[in-house]
């Protein structure tokens, strides 16, 4: 029964709704208070999940916000789920975080992306964004602040610039071949040492 409940809650439902879900399949009844304990038993493996150590570098990475409705305290309000998604230097895709915010700010994508960095997350190649307003300057200027505090011991260090790209319907293709570009600079330079 608590993995169907489980199941339930990771659907986005709320408690009220899955005990009267549970109501009407299995005429168990179950109150909302039950439904939040069980649903609190994850907790400590969402909790160990998002501050999981990182890559130390990710050729392409995806910032965007989904915006959904939730009730809280009655009214509804409208909330902003920050998502990341890297792709790694060996070409697989990773979900590097999820933040829950009031509203989609480019003062909050800088708390993200010094959360990446406090998890181990050293260079992007490239970042690719949509059009808010200060997304681009924030990311330049906390790659800025880290590039000035990590400089090459050597001139043989390879030092790679990272890019933010404004992402319409227009140039998404462009931001994947670049990725996948990247991809397989990396994989054909990895397999040259």
């Amino acid at each position: 029964m608590e993995e169907k409940i489980l199941g339930l809650y990771a659907c986005g439902m709320s408690q009220r709704d899955i005990s009267e879900q549970i109501k009407n399949l299995y005429d168990v009844d179950i109150s909302p208070e039950l439904v939040s304990k069980i649903s609190e038993k994850i907790m400590p493996e969402v909790t160990a999940w998002q501050n999981r150590p990182l890559e130390a570098v990710y050729p392409f990475v995806f910032l965007d916000a989904i915006h959904y409705k939730v009730k809280e305290n009655h009214p509804y309000q409208t909330k902003a789920a920050y998502v990341v998604l890297g792709i790694t230097m060996d070409g697989t895709k990773d979900i590097l975080g999820v933040w829950i915010g009031e509203y989609e700010s480019s003062k909050f994508w800088l708390n993200v992306l010094n959360d990446l960095k406090s998890r181990g997350v050293l260079d992007v190649y490239l970042f690719c964004v949509d059009g808010l307003k200060g997304l681009a300057g924030q990311i330049g200027n906390h790659l800025l602040e880290q590039s000035m505090q990590t400089e090459p011991e050597d001139d043989n260090d390879v030092v790679s610039a990272a890019v933010a790209v404004d992402v319409g319907a227009d140039n998404l293709t462009l931001c994947r071949l670049l990725s996948t570009m990247i991809i397989v600079a990396a994989s054909s330079s990895k397999s040259r040492t």
